[in-house]
Order: structure tokens, then sequence, then C-alpha cells
């Protein structure tokens, strides 16, 4: 559940191959009292790419949302989000002082 994929997964993998590894990001936080409607990502497996399955069904059963994406793209997503999210509230700061409220 690391919040970089790409690095963290090939970290895991390279230290163990036979081991399935894969990420998973649920794109809520701990304030949602339940996982319905809510959506996870899952980045597969390199080397076992359908290991995740059985969670992927979990998830789906709880009527949850799963979007698989490869780590890369994933980490690269994420970037635009955090990035887009820090903007936002830099700008709000700097009206708000602007404003002399």
């Amino acid at each position: 559940t690391a919040s970089e994929k790409l690095s963290a997964i090939a970290t895991l993998t390279e230290a163990e191959r036979s081991l399935p590894v894969f990420g998973l990001h649920p794109l809520f936080g701990p304030t949602v009292d339940t996982i319905e409607g809510q959506t996870f990502v899952i980045c597969p497996s390199a080397t076992h790419p359908r290991a995740h399955d059985w969670l992927a069904r979990v998830i789906d059963d709880a009527g949850a949302f799963v979007t698989e994406m490869s780590p890369a793209r994933h980490d690269q997503a994420m970037a635009y989000v955090q990035t887009a999210v820090h903007q936002s509230l830099l700008a709000f700061a700097d009206t708000i002082g602007a404003a002399g409220v």
C-alpha cells in the first residue's frame, strides 16, 4: 500500500521473485464509513499478473470499484493528482492572505 508503487513493487519483486507482489491504493480516506461505492487501484504483479484477482473479487463483492493500472501509470497519475491538490491549496491560501481576511 505504499504511495509510490513502481520502486516499491520492483524492490519487493527483486527480493523474492517467486512471490506475487502487487500494489493496492484505496482512493479514499479513513473517514469513509464503508467501501461501498469507493474506488481501489490495483497494480498487478509483473511475475504473477493475476495474483490479485481474489482481492479484486472481494472488493467488488463489497460494492466498491477496482481499476487496474501499471505501477508506472499509477505513479504518474498520482503525481498529477497530488500536485493539483497542493497547487489549489496554495492558491486558496494566497487568495485569503491577499484579501486580508
